[in-house]
């Protein structure tokens, strides 16, 4: 289109300046110059595994916290016993 950049793979905007990852790191990170910067507990070039000893994932897909974990992605330690 006249007048229009043609962004290659991985670029948009008008100019095509503005860098992409891939599937937008599936919500799970940052996107960097093009790359994924994962949240804790996820890996992948684009955040799409679940890599996290804190938790598990539920059949709803939900992340649950183990025991002694808390936080969005159960990476705050947490007393077992009260905390005195």
């Amino acid at each position: 289109i006249e007048g229009e950049c043609v962004c290659k793979p991985r670029y948009k905007g008008k100019n095509c300046s503005i860098s992409i990852c891939p599937n937008d790191c599936n919500g799970k990170g940052l996107c960097l110059n093009g790359l994924c910067k994962c949240d804790f507990g996820f890996k992948g070039s684009s955040c799409e595994i679940f890599d996290n000893p804190n938790a598990i994932i539920t059949s709803k897909n939900e992340i649950l916290c183990n025991p002694g974990f808390d936080g969005p992605f159960c990476e705050n330690k947490t007393c077992l016993k009260p905390c005195i």
